[in-house]
């Protein structure tokens, strides 16, 4: 009969598990056992396990904890010497071999009962141990023992005292503090009838750090049962359990407590679960940042079912903003995107503790580094962004990223989702599409605390392509065209890409192509007459509209009109008084020219109707479709024409 298991990890893809099993004796005794299993969950060492202790008589309550080797430490209650359990230890090697005196060390044969060891890693391939400890005569005390990775034993002989006060004392969890200690926690009836929750943290020498007999928990009157721990990273604990406070049920609540004992939450708990019926039997698990994950069973319903719920570091249950999304603004020429996230929890609830929004940027390592070389400040959490070119280094999944502050947004209590309108350090393009990594940060008014989104990322795009490169003229004499056009305005602008063809009519390819320049001229000397086609690119690969053009002195080419569709960008810009808008049709057909704002919205209609061949020119007075004033921003204008919609950015100032 195999009962009374625990499991840890082998930090290898698998896990160790140890049982009590009387396999060997009669059916009143038993022995110890432990497997190793790997990932696929294939046993690792001697078939039915590795034999712990087969001492006489009976071994249980058997507990482990991970060594350095992917190995384990186990420990357990021993009757084998004077008919009243003792405590021993042994450590099994990653490969299922007893690296100590077989059947185990003695912790602790002191007279009388010795019961329900419990064990934690010291972070050097040893452990520390406590158990209930009877040896006074008059109740359950706790003693705790270290025991190195090669077996010897580090603390007093049979142990040190952790706690002796009135009253009997139960024990509980026990974990490592990450700086070589350890903190246990227990129940303890010093008070009285109803059990209360103590703790201590044990230094690796034996230091007792939390006063003589531990420090409470919680102080409400009440009995507290049911303790979970966790190490919350930082030297100190987070601990759950569930109390009788409000007459008639259970409920669950939780604590943190940094390494020097002093309790971080409020005095009485953090209320986890406090539905009706009852909220019991909470088990904890660290989030990695200070907070922790509780769930626990309840009875609100019908039958028994299982709740979990999140408590950040601070003690708030789970208040950080959500992330909604990076996306590209449209009708852009790029270098934008929308960061929008979803409120925390306290937003609405006007709550003090939250006074501000930080939106922060990823920042590439190499740019990051080679800014901290020339004298940028590296600060030790998101609290310490106030300069620009501050950096904070955060760790996620094993990597550390660098961070910097770029925006900051009050909360305003009635909105559920926010968004704002950032910068990225690269837009996409043709040879890939390098994202930017956002995240929000909520904080209180003094900055101590804090509340961090989970990143998210996305890309910018310009949408935009740049200016027809008009007026484009040329002359064509004796066997060569000498050609000329305007100069780019647009900040992005590449180059220009010159083809030539037979009649008005060609379609511009590979194969047409004359010349990819930045200059503003060309000479072809070709002998013949020609028809060009000339348009602009930017750094994104957005190309223009084609300037058309047969140049002067051509005869017998081309067979229509010398005009082409095209929209130039608007002038003067940026502008505080009325704008002309030039464009020119190749065509008579319908055309929409219309103004929007830089979300999108729509502002004014300057034409919408059938509109002749030819160039034309349209003035805009900066008014919205009511006649009145625009504010000063950026505006996009857009000229729908001949199947196409071309796209020009307007700004405007008071």
């Amino acid at each position: 009969d195999a009962t009374g298991h625990a499991i840890v990890s082998d930090h290898a893809g698998g896990a160790i598990n140890v049982w009590t099993d009387n396999r060997d004796n009669a059916t009143t005794a038993s022995d110890i056992y432990a497997q190793r299993i790997d990932g696929t969950g294939r046993a690792q060492w001697t078939p039915n396990g590795v034999a712990i202790c087969n001492a006489s008589s009976t071994q249980q309550s058997p507990a482990l904890t991970e060594d350095d080797t992917n190995g384990a430490i186990v420990t357990w209650n021993d009757i084998r010497d004077n008919q009243s359990f003792n405590i021993y230890a042994q450590r099994i090697s990653g490969a299922g071999t007893l690296q100590w005196t077989a059947n185990g060390i003695s912790l602790c044969n002191a007279p009388d009962l010795q019961t329900l060891p419990r064990i934690t890693s010291d972070g050097m391939g040893g452990a520390f141990v406590i158990w209930q400890d009877y040896r006074s005569g008059l109740r359950y005390d706790l003693y705790a023992q270290r025991v190195q990775s090669h077996g010897a034993l580090t603390f007093t002989n049979n142990g040190i005292p952790v706690c002796t006060s009135s009253g009997t004392h139960s024990v509980g969890p026990i974990i490592s503090d990450g700086n070589g200690g350890a903190i246990a926690i227990w129940k303890d009836f010093r008070g009285g009838s109803q059990p209360e929750l103590y703790a201590q943290r044990i230094g690796p020498a034996a230091q007792l750090h939390w006063g003589i007999d531990g420090m409470p928990i919680c102080t409400v009157a009440s009995g507290k049962y049911g303790p979970s721990m966790q190490p919350d990273g930082f030297g100190g604990a987070i601990v759950s359990w569930y109390d009788n406070r409000t007459a008639g049920s259970y409920d669950t609540y939780a604590q943190r407590v940094n390494a020097s004992g002093a309790l971080l939450w409020n005095p009485a708990g953090v209320a986890i679960g406090t539905a009706l019926g009852n909220q019991y039997d909470p088990s904890i698990a660290a989030d990695g940042s200070g907070g922790a994950y509780v769930v626990w069973a309840d009875t609100r319903g019908t039958v028994p079912d299982l709740y979990a719920q999140r408590i950040d570091a601070f003690g708030f249950l789970g208040a950080e903003p959500t992330m909604a999304g990076v996306r590209d603004i449209p009708f852009d020429q790029g270098g934008q995107v929308k960061v929008s996230w979803q409120a925390s929890y306290l937003d609405p609830l006007a709550d003090t503790n939250l006074a501000m929004y930080d939106i922060l940027r990823s920042v590439p390592t190499a740019v990051a580094q080679a800014r901290l070389r020339r004298g940028g400040a590296l600060v030790a959490s998101p609290l310490g962004l106030r300069a620009d070119g501050d950096l904070v280094a955060l760790p996620s999944r094993g990597q550390t990223y660098y961070w910097e502050r770029i925006a900051s947004v009050p909360p305003l209590h009635y909105l559920s989702n926010y968004a704002h309108v950032a910068s990225t350090l690269q837009d996409s393009m043709a040879a890939g599409t390098p994202r930017t990594t956002f995240m929000v940060v909520a904080r209180n008014a003094s900055s101590t605390m804090y509340w961090l989104s989970a990143p998210d990322s996305g890309y910018s795009v310009d949408n935009l392509p740049p200016a027809t490169p008009v007026p484009f003229t040329g002359q064509y004499a004796t066997g060569i065209t000498r050609l000329h056009w305007s100069p780019s305005t647009d900040a992005d602008f590449a180059g220009y890409r010159l083809h030539r063809g037979t009649s008005l009519a060609f379609a511009p390819n590979g194969a047409s192509l004359v010349a990819t320049l930045r200059d503003t001229g060309f000479t072809d000397v070709t002998g013949s007459p020609y028809v060009y086609k000339l348009s602009a690119v930017d750094t994104h690969g957005n190309e223009s509209p084609f300037a058309t053009l047969q140049p002067n002195g051509t005869l017998g080419v081309g067979d229509g009109p010398n005009v082409s569709l095209s929209f130039a960008a608007p002038s003067p810009n940026p502008a505080r008084g009325a704008v002309q808008l030039a464009f020119s049709l190749s065509r008579t057909g319908p055309v929409r020219l219309g103004v929007y704002d830089a979300a999108g919205r729509h502002v004014q209609t300057l034409i919408e109707g059938t509109v002749a061949a030819g160039p034309h020119r349209e003035a805009f007075a900066l008014h919205d479709a009511a006649g009145h004033a625009l504010p000063s921003g950026l505006y996009l204008v857009r000229l729908e024409a001949e199947g196409r919609v071309i796209t020009r950015r307007l700004a405007t100032f008071r």
